[in-house]
């Protein structure tokens, strides 16, 4: 429940994914440089006859206009280019997983540190109750004259060296909690009421990596930098590729017209 509240209040975690949506824009921008580009536009102008007798009668005329571009990838440059983008994506979206796992981990530390404190501080003061009792026993023996002073001085020392440790463990005891709340974007004692009833320690369960290659394969900031590394290899192909001549075709159809209906007898184009 903490860690759900932690990554949907982080605002690290929407700064990143901003980022790959902005990638995917990017990648979608640059695939469309492999296709050809088009334009497309008309207008209709109207001219009002002049003179008493409209000698010159009324016309429209009609335009339309029709252009496209295509550049050929002879040499890669532009699948280079996809690939680089395809890598920042891969990167940026490893990042975010990079985030998400850390904010979890936090979370999660931060968790097993207050059921610790809390664990703790139930020891400190059931053995600060036990040392009251064995310092009452103490003082009886010391009445009867069963023990001397030295006993009973070194009980009370026991005694108060326990009772110094409580507010230690009482202050971690919020301090976790608190932290918690600073995660989940929530006031200071927000989860306080998480911890009311007592817990036992949550115990790590045995992962199933055998060699620490494997753990370097699983961590998200290694694969952000091998994306990376692949990215910036593949702009080395596009930087290549602007040292030859670039070949685009070019084509356009346009025509001029009284009659809407004749607009494409009227037409004309080159390639």
């Amino acid at each position: 429940q903490l860690v759900e509240r932690a990554l949907a209040a982080n605002s690290n975690i929407d700064a990143a994914g901003a980022r790959v949506r902005q990638a995917r824009a990017a990648l979608t921008s640059t695939r469309a440089g492999s296709w050809p580009t088009l334009d497309f536009g008309t207008s209709a102008s109207r001219l009002m006859g002049v003179g008493p007798d409209a000698q010159i009668p009324d016309r429209t005329t009609y335009d339309a206009g029709f252009d496209a571009r295509y550049e050929l990838d002879l040499f890669g440059g532009q699948r280079r280019a996809v690939q680089a983008s395809k890598a920042d994506l891969a990167a940026v979206e490893a990042n975010l997983h990079s985030t998400q796992l850390t904010i979890a981990a936090e979370v999660a530390l931060n968790y097993v540190d207050a059921r610790l404190a809390q664990r703790q501080l139930a020891i400190a003061r059931a053995n600060l109750s036990s040392q009251d009792e064995t310092l009452q026993i103490v003082q009886w023996r010391v009445q009867a004259g069963l023990v001397g002073a030295l006993d009973l001085e070194q009980s009370r020392q026991l005694r108060a060296q326990t009772a110094a440790t409580v507010p230690l463990r009482e202050q971690a005891l919020s301090s976790a909690p608190n932290r918690l709340s600073v995660l989940t974007g929530s006031a200071p004692g927000a989860v306080d009421a998480l911890f009311a009833p007592v817990a036992p320690i949550p115990m790590a369960v045995a992962g199933d990596i055998a060699v620490p290659a494997e753990m370097l394969r699983r961590r998200p900031d290694v694969t952000a930098a091998e994306h990376t590394l692949l990215a910036e290899i593949a702009r080395i192909g596009v930087r290549e590729a602007d040292l030859y001549p670039s070949l685009g075709l070019a084509g356009s159809l346009s025509g001029n017209t009284s009659n809407w209906g004749d607009l494409t007898n009227a037409s004309y184009g080159s390639l």
